[in-house]
């Protein structure tokens, strides 16, 4: 029986590189069915907060933030990359890509942008301390659960 990892994404992230094409094949939406739109949907709710707020909007990190298919929009220009190689902190550092690639269980990320991402699905760079929002997470409380109700319905 495989276990389910969360895990927090960080407040550290690469800012250079990535692609401009998204590609949705390692993306949980494609794996959900009852529960991809709401994702979606709040993913989209929680990225026009973002831009809403000029404390948040104005962050280097969110300047170039674009609702892009990952957060349910068709904007382009955007910059992608594997939130295992986005995140920097030291839980990400700590583990080789060996051991991303070779893991016998599923690990989920909690985001506070994306609600759960894949290890290696694609993310833009963003700046989000939910900690000072208390406002956005409210947005996610009744998301996430049915998500991750969702997700382990499937996964037996």
């Amino acid at each position: 029986m495989k276990v389910l990892y969360l895990i927090p994404c960080s407040n550290h992230k690469e800012r250079k590189g990535g692609v401009p094409e998204y590609s949705k094949e390692k993306s949980i939406l494609n794996f959900l069915t009852n529960t991809r739109d709401l994702l979606k949907n709040t993913r989209r709710e929680i990225f026009k907060l973002i831009k809403e707020y000029d404390k948040l909007s104005e962050k280097p990190s969110n300047k170039f933030l674009k609702e892009g298919p990952d957060l349910g929009g068709k904007e382009e220009g955007c910059c992608f990359m594997p939130a295992i190689k986005r995140y920097k902190g030291k839980l990400y550092t700590q583990i080789s890509e060996e051991n991303w690639s070779n893991r016998k269980n599923e690990v989920l990320i909690l985001s506070g942008l994306y609600g759960f991402v894949y290890p290696e699905e694609l993310i833009q760079l963003y700046n989000l301390d939910l900690e000072f929002h208390p406002e956005i997470t409210k947005k996610w409380e009744d998301t996430l659960t049915l998500v991750l109700k969702s997700f382990a319905k499937r996964r037996k």
